[in-house]
């Protein structure tokens, strides 16, 4: 009886594992370029709400959502489209050293703020509807999240959101609609690996735009209620590719 057995030889395993290597390869240089593209559309998205912002002023003499005479001066803007005037006091909404809910409405100034560079022309991807979600009453980010203003009140510290600079950011987070805006884990506080960005995302956001530090300049990167922070607050951890911070842009300029 002919009892031989057929098997791969070290020439067909090696192709197979070449072939295995330039699978795994292109995956990861995949995930690489998709990882690269989120991080350049933040970094668009960051520069063109500023440049509109400014571009809003230049117009009208005045800041989006606080602008007082809006229903008379911007296109469309009455009540029933979801827009309403702002009261001219060059803060959009209240001043916060650390978010608390409510800034959210729809007739706030800080979602006003949106409203208005909409109907101004100025931005898109947002709606007047009036239903308060990403992508209609606030810009959705090309990570997960999106972005509200908010008048940054210094409360001491020295690290995270809280040492900002005083003055109008944008602010880059997870959920828009919980009772602390910067909370977007179902019971957690820190929620590492459930916000936006990761350090080594926000690391080159900040270098592109600002300084590469944390906590200083005009970008800041930060987590809620945890004053040291998963590489977000004092340093950047380059190595980290957890989901663990949100991030502050100063509007109109240094």
């Amino acid at each position: 009886m002919n009892n031989t057995r057929n098997g791969f030889t070290l020439v067909e395993l090696a192709i197979v594992m070449m072939i295995i290597g330039l699978l795994i390869g292109g995956v990861l240089k995949g995930q690489q370029m998709m990882q690269n593209a989120r991080i350049k559309n933040i970094i668009k998205q960051v520069q063109s709400f500023n440049a509109a912002s400014a571009g809003f002023w230049d117009k009208y003499n005045a800041i989006p959502g606080d602008m007082v005479m809006a229903q008379s001066r911007i296109p469309n803007c009455i009540g029933t489209n979801n827009c309403y005037n702002g009261n001219g006091n060059n803060i959009v909404g209240t001043p916060v050293s650390i978010w608390v809910g409510g800034q959210q409405a729809v007739t706030t100034e800080n979602t006003q703020y949106w409203a208005h560079l909409l109907l101004s022309d100025f931005i898109s991807g947002v709606t007047n509807s009036g239903v308060i979600a990403w992508g209609e009453s606030h810009p959705s980010a090309a990570t997960a999240g999106g972005y509200t203003v908010v008048h940054a009140m210094q409360s001491g510290s020295t690290t995270g959101f809280q040492a900002s600079p005083d003055g109008l950011h944008l602010r880059l987070h997870g959920s828009l609609t919980a009772s602390n805006v910067e909370n977007s884990g179902v019971g957690a506080v820190d929620h590492p690996g459930n916000m936006p960005v990761s350090p080594h995302e926000a690391l080159i956001i900040d270098k592109t735009l600002d300084d590469a530090k944390p906590n200083s300049g005009y970008v800041r990167s930060y987590v809620y209620g945890n004053p040291t922070g998963p590489g977000c607050e004092n340093e950047y951890d380059a190595q980290s590719n957890s989901k663990d911070c949100m991030m502050s842009f100063r509007l109109f300029g240094k």
